[in-house]
C-alpha cells in the first residue's frame, strides 16, 4: 500500500470513529467540533499538498483519488485521439450567442418559425455560459478511463437542443421498436420474441460497447441521416412548421 493511500485510509478511519461518537447517546458531551474541524482542515491541507482530485466516479458509486498531473495526461490522450475537443484561449460565448441570434431571426423573416418558436429559442444572455468539459473516471474498467462530459445545460444552444429533442424523441421511439428503455422492456421483448424463436441451451446473447459514441460521430454525417431518416423513411417535409431541409 502506497504511503498517499495510507494516509487517506487513516484519515477516513478517524473520519467514521468521529460519526460514531457523533451518534452515541451522550454525544451531547463530547467536544467533536473542534475534532471535525481539525480533521477537514488537515485533510484539505494534504490533498492541497499532494494536488490529489476526488472525484465521484462513472458507475461504482465511490470515490477516486487521483493527481492532477493523471487527470491532465488522461484529458491530453482523451482530446488528441477523439479530436472533438480542444482548448481555447478565449471566450467565443458571446460570439456563439450572436450567431445563433442572427440565424433564428434570419428563420423568423423567412417565416421558417413563428414568433412563438423564435421567442422559445432565443438564448437569454444573462443566463448563458459556455459550454465546458469534465471527466468522471471509470473505476470499473482497466486503467481507470475518463468519462467524458460535456456540461452545456445552460449554454446558449440549449434551448434548441431541447426543443429538437422534444420534436424528435417520439418520432424515433415510434419507428425504432428495437431500441430497449429499460430492463423490463428488455424482459418483455425477449418473452414475445422466444415464443416464434424459442430459445435453447445454444441461443447466445451479445453485448458490445461502443468506445466514445457520441464524441466519435461526424455532426455532418449527422445531419445528414437525420434528413434521410425524416425525409426518406418518414415521408416528412417539415417538423413543427420547420422545413426539414433548411
Amino acid at each position: 500500500m502506497t504511503p498517499k493511500l495510507i494516509i487517506v485510509q487513516q484519515f477516513y478511519q478517524k473520519i467514521e470513529q468521529l460519526l460514531l461518537n457523533i451518534h452515541e447517546p451522550n454525544s451531547r458531551n463530547i467536544p467533536f467540533y473542534n475534532q471535525h474541524h481539525h480533521i477537514i482542515n488537515t485533510l484539505k491541507k494534504k490533498i492541497f499538498d499532494t494536488k490529489t482530485i476526488i472525484r465521484k466516479t462513472d458507475k461504482s458509486k465511490v470515490l477516486h483519488l487521483g493527481t492532477s498531473k493523471q487527470y491532465q495526461l488522461k484529458s491530453e490522450q482523451f482530446m488528441d485521439k477523439t479530436q472533438a475537443y480542444k482548448i481555447i484561449d478565449h471566450n467565443p460565448l458571446y460570439d456563439i450567442i450572436s450567431q445563433i441570434t442572427h440565424c433564428l431571426r434570419t428563420w423568423l423573416t423567412n417565416k421558417y418559425i413563428t414568433s412563438k418558436q423564435y421567442e422559445k429559442l432565443l438564448p437569454v444572455r444573462r443566463k448563458c455560459q459556455l459550454a465546458h468539459l469534465y471527466y468522471q473516471p471509470k473505476a470499473h474498467k482497466q486503467g481507470t478511463p475518463l468519462r467524458s462530459i460535456c456540461a452545456s445545460i445552460n449554454s446558449p444552444t440549449a434551448p434548441s437542443s431541447q426543443f429538437l429533442d422534444n420534436l424528435l424523441r417520439p418520432l424515433f421511439k415510434q419507428s425504432t421498436p428495437t431500441s430497449i428503455e429499460n430492463g423490463i422492456y428488455l424482459v418483455q421483448q425477449l418473452k414475445s420474441y422466444s415464443r416464434s424463436e424459442p430459445f435453447t441451451p445454444k441461443t447466445i446473447f451479445i453485448t458490445f460497447d461502443i468506445i466514445d459514441l457520441y464524441t466519435m460521430l461526424n455532426q455532418n454525417r449527422a445531419i445528414f441521416y437525420l434528413r434521410r431518416f425524416l425525409q426518406g423513411d418518414l415521408q416528412l417535409t417539415a417538423l413543427d412548421g420547420i422545413p426539414v431541409d433548411v
